[in-house]
């Protein structure tokens, strides 16, 4: 039996499938709010390192058209066949790369490829169950250090409910639990805030931009530091063992090294 959040998903896909949205949303006043020098979006992206750069729930590709040339491989993807179509013509170029996902995982990208990964004005109708299960997919996909900038719903009105029964289409999710479940799975707060939708609107919060990082190698090292280092020492004193008894050494050397080893 399906769930309810199923439902909900396949709901929301449908609701983008055609209508005025996307045309609206290539106007310029709309992309100013992303893209304009002093956006607080334009400014946390370029904190990323766009080599190769994945956009979640790219709809029609408007975003990715705002930065197509300063990416090295650009992968578009979106739950929406329709949406993919699109974006594959518009976008013909060999560094860019399509994929339809199933709108709540990762599943067709690998493990540690990708160094950025963004998403707008799209997380914030997601499901809360989706939005868990993406960030634990981000986590698995960025490569160390690789970051992830994420805009989403920040409203905590009505957790029973879904994104239809708020104004702006908000659903239920916020930046308390993004810091929540983003450290759970192993990604830290580069910098985040909370944000009133729309712009210039009443003041209510009900959106948040999240700049995530994966650990790099140096900080994975570091967790693991005590079992490194008993690894690095038993390594250092069985070659000196190795080589004490290759040598001439005294009866008493070759103890204290007997006693050493038997005690790891």
């Amino acid at each position: 039996m399906p769930l309810a959040s199923d439902k909900i998903r396949n709901q929301l896909a449908a609701d983008h499938v055609s209508g005025p949205y996307y045309e609206e949303a290539e106007s310029t006043e709309l992309l100013r709010i992303f893209w304009d020098s002093a956006s607080i979006f334009r400014q946390l992206f370029e904190k990323l390192d766009l080599t190769v750069t994945l956009e979640l729930a790219c709809g029609h590709g408007r975003h990715s058209a705002q930065m197509l040339d300063r990416v090295g491989k650009l992968i578009l993807v979106d739950i929406l066949p329709s949406n993919i179509e699109r974006c594959r013509e518009r976008f013909q170029s060999p560094r860019v790369h399509f994929v339809v996902n199933n709108g709540r995982d990762l599943a067709a990208i690998e493990t540690s490829s990708v160094t950025a990964l963004f998403s707008y004005d799209a997380m914030v109708h997601f499901e809360a169950i989706d939005m868990i299960s993406y960030i634990e997919e981000v986590a698995r996909v960025l490569v160390p250090a690789g970051r992830a900038l994420l805009h989403y719903s920040n409203n905590e009105a009505n957790p029973e409910g879904t994104y239809l029964d708020d104004p702006s289409w908000r659903n239920f999710f916020s930046e308390k639990m993004m810091r929540h479940f983003a450290s759970r799975f192993g990604l830290s707060i580069v910098e985040s805030h909370t944000i009133i939708w729309p712009p210039g609107g009443a003041d209510r919060k009900i959106d948040a931009v999240t700049l995530l990082e994966k650990s790099s190698v140096c900080e994975a090292i570091e967790v693991r530091k005590g079992w490194l280092t008993k690894l690095l020492r038993e390594s250092i004193i069985r070659r000196t063992a190795r080589l004490l008894f290759r040598g001439r050494v005294g009866s008493a050397v070759r103890g204290i090294v007997r006693k050493r080893l038997g005690s790891l």
